[in-house]
């Protein structure tokens, strides 16, 4: 009877488990991989654990006055952030998302154990040697695995340089748990992990990615004296394995482009960042941003949509005010966990692996839009979860009544919205696009984007009002190239090729230098 009782209580945890592993898989059940459909399943899975462990009761301590004041002031600038937004409706479902990052952070700090977190973390690297295994066996299943475009259909990741996040926290967890490692059979299964994690880092090219992983190391040499002969030859080990295999299995893309890794793109995200800043100029920007999920509106010089740098991002979005108050209680947990590792007052080694797979994010949101994805804002917070306790001197921490009510009630209100959003998604029958539904979804959980199936069917079904609007996009959407490209390639389709022509121009004429050999490529097709 105990037996089952503890399987009972073990049961969230381990439905956690397959979440977290395995959430970007999740999204192939609503359709094609894209930003849109991860960012709901991660929201779906972070709201339904805050629901379950919400509803238990706990005898745990009260967070310091200090993090309540400072998570009290972001959550009140934030809020003003949106209120003053220029795209509110995008802004308000973003930042609450946000809140619910936060919020699952803080009750899963309630209830996380040492053995509980040692099972949950080792989801992450465990699900990318799946993932391995299927990209070995799409390589040798494709006809041409060689002129395959990796970068752009790397299912289940809507982009190449996701799967470059989820191999950095991967390859850091492995390598500090074999490090860490007592048993041998562990040793050697978190050996073939690192491998296998570091190897396809190394193929996927990712100069952000690889160079955070690298820094990450050469940071645990000084932190972790007494590991260095293991961690530099884990490392060289791993490196090496990656090299070979990114040798025999290049690509023409950048994926498995060994000379990719040394070509530093700094220019361009210097650029972003030093056009973001400079739009902070009014006062009132300055303190309170210009909301979440505004970029693109605010900064049209690039077609991107964040900064790649997630300061830049948040004092675009947030303002000094909200992070700088963000960033005060990331920071405390941070350094508080590096100064107890560095007096080797830490209690076990998992928390060692906490800190640095958190600490290879935070190094790859320097150069990349780590925070701008909800897996990696996940993994980020499973980590800050487990430290927080430790930052506070092992107390428990606990959200007031006050605050859960709160808490409560954003829940509710995001969970009930991503129902409703998924089932709209999950259904085969797709609404029209300038019905309520449609609207909904265009704009939720954070971007315009929408996934392939729904504008297929538009075209064919409404294709009346499928081209009103791509055509109102054109003239008010972020990206007006883009959308002049896709009704080009529709007329084309349909035999309007003057017509194609006509538009591709226009896509031409509007869209960023990096886009155009694209586009004239696709516009000498229609020619021929």
């Amino acid at each position: 009877m105990k037996s089952k009782v503890s399987l009972l209580n073990q049961a969230p945890f381990w439905a956690l488990f397959i979440c977290v592993g395995f959430a970007q898989y999740w999204q192939l059940l609503i359709g094609p991989a894209n930003v849109d459909s991860v960012r709901a399943i991660i929201c779906l899975i972070e709201l339904a654990t805050i629901i379950y462990f919400q509803s238990k009761s706990n005898h745990a301590k009260s967070l310091p006055k200090w993090i309540i004041i400072f998570f009290s002031i972001w959550i009140i600038s934030t809020i003003v952030s949106t209120v003053l937004s220029v795209r509110f409706y995008f802004s308000l479902i973003t930042q609450l998302e946000w809140f619910t990052h936060a919020i699952f952070a803080f009750v899963i700090a309630q209830h996380l154990s040492k053995q509980h977190w040692d099972k949950l973390i080792a989801a992450i690297p465990f699900t990318l040697v799946c993932t391995a295994f299927y990209y070995v066996y799409q390589w040798f299943t494709l006809e041409d695995p060689h002129n395959f475009n990796w970068v752009n259909y790397a299912t289940p990741f809507t982009n190449i340089r996701q799967l470059g996040y989820f191999c950095t926290v991967a390859a850091v967890i492995a390598q500090f748990s074999y490090l860490f490692s007592s048993n041998d059979l562990h040793k050697k299964l978190w050996l073939i992990a690192t491998i296998i994690s570091v190897s396809f880092l190394v193929w996927t090219a990712g100069r952000g990615a690889f160079y955070s992983y690298l820094i990450t190391i050469i940071f645990a040499l000084f932190v972790l004296p007494s590991y260095r002969k293991k961690l530099v030859l884990t490392t060289l080990i791993s490196l090496a394995f990656g090299f070979f295999i990114a040798i025999i299995a290049s690509t023409n893309t950048s994926a498995g482009e060994i000379e990719h890794l040394s070509r530093m793109s700094i220019a361009i995200r210097i650029g972003m960042w030093i056009e973001t800043l400079q739009s902070l100029s009014s006062f009132k920007k300055l303190l309170f941003g210009y909301g979440v999920n505004t970029y693109q509106v605010t900064c049209k010089n690039f077609v991107f949509m964040q900064p790649h740098n997630a300061i830049v991002q948040a004092l675009h979005d947030w303002g000094t005010i909200g992070t700088v108050s963000f960033l005060s209680l990331i920071g405390y947990i941070l350094i508080n966990t590096l100064l107890k590792i560095y007096k080797k007052t830490i209690e076990s080694h998992t928390q060692i692996i906490a800190f640095f797979a958190a600490v290879s994010l935070c190094l790859h949101s320097l150069n990349a839009g780590v925070f701008y994805h909800s897996y990696s804002i996940l993994v980020f917070a499973l980590c800050i979860a487990y430290l927080l306790p430790i930052s506070l001197n092992n107390k428990q921490p606990i959200l007031t009544t006050a605050y859960k009510n709160l808490c409560s009630g954003v829940v509710i209100l995001l969970f009930c919205l991503h129902l409703t959003n998924t089932y709209w998604l999950i259904r085969p029958v797709i609404p029209a696009p300038n019905s309520f539904a449609a609207t909904m979804v265009r704009s939720f959980p954070s971007t315009t984007l929408i996934i392939n199936r729904w504008i297929e069917a538009w075209y064919k079904y409404y294709p009346a009002e499928a081209f009103e609007w791509t055509q109102w996009l054109q003239t008010h959407g972020d990206n007006s190239w883009y959308y002049y490209y896709l009704e080009a390639r529709v007329r084309n389709d349909i035999g309007e090729k003057k017509k194609a022509s006509m538009l591709i121009a226009q896509a031409i004429e509007n869209a960023p230098q990096h886009q155009q050999q694209q586009l004239v490529d696709f516009q000498k097709s229609i020619k021929h």
